[in-house]
């Protein structure tokens, strides 16, 4: 019954995963995540529901448009491949609880803001303010909780302002947002690169910003010690680790 269960969890965090490919592609280009439907990139195609099951498709249709034979990019079942697994170890660490599902919302944020920085240096500011809404009805499960949160959000967001209006430099204000949306106080993390100012409605990163997104999605829900574990290995190494 239990892997019943996760097989469950996998195929939604697949299916999420599969719209966070639609944010992916759209919202940097300042297109509707909603309206229109799913159409292919190439030849503007509306793709039917046999062409948008998770992974199936993909390998089904030979990794190929089935009406233009355009090459389909590896990074759709990658997504919807890491999301169903990052769904799968957050309920497999916390069971059905609340505390996976902010693991889970978390996840569904970092991804496309990681994926979108890695290509444009940009972080969108409808993934930040995404974040606080629906964060915010998940942090007053207790007044630890809420508090927790709320400190993490200062901490996160409020510091790495500081740092970067007082230094003039520091971090990208993408990852200065995104670093108050996740709340999660040991996300503080020093950034050497000048910021760059982006693009109305965006968030311009400094670059890299994609490794300290993937570096607080993973402490989030490794705890403190999974936390330093990665960082150090980060420091160590000084390149981001998408790149």
């Amino acid at each position: 019954m239990e892997y019943l269960w996760l097989s469950l969890v996998f195929l939604t965090g697949a299916c999420v995963g599969s719209f966070l490919n639609v944010c992916i592609y759209r919202i940097p280009r300042g297109k509707s995540v909603v309206f229109p439907p799913s159409y292919c990139p190439s030849c503007a195609n509306t793709l039917r529901f046999v062409d948008l099951i998770p992974l199936i498709s993909y390998l089904a249709l030979n990794r190929k448009c089935r009406y233009c034979g355009c090459k389909i990019s590896p990074r759709y079942p990658t997504v919807e491949l890491v999301t169903g697994l990052l769904f799968v170890l957050a309920v497999t660490k916390y069971g059905l609880t609340l505390a996976a599902l902010r693991a889970v919302v978390l996840f569904s944020l970092l991804i496309p803001a990681a994926l979108i920085d890695l290509k444009y240096k940009i972080i969108p500011d409808k993934l930040n303010l995404a974040g606080v809404i629906l964060g915010i009805p998940l942090i007053v499960e207790s007044k630890e909780v809420f508090f927790s949160g709320v400190t993490g959000f200062l901490a996160g967001g409020g510091l790495l302002l500081l740092i970067a209006v007082v230094s003039r430099g520091g971090m990208g204000g993408g990852d200065r947002d995104i670093d108050a949306s996740a709340w999660d106080e040991e996300k503080e993390r020093r950034r050497t690169l000048r910021p760059v100012p982006g693009p109305g409605g965006h968030s311009r990163s400094a670059g890299g910003g994609q490794a300290d997104l993937l570096v607080c999605g993973a402490s989030w829900v490794l705890g403190k010690r999974g936390y330093n574990d990665i960082s150090n290995n980060f420091i160590a190494h000084k390149k981001p680790l998408l790149m």
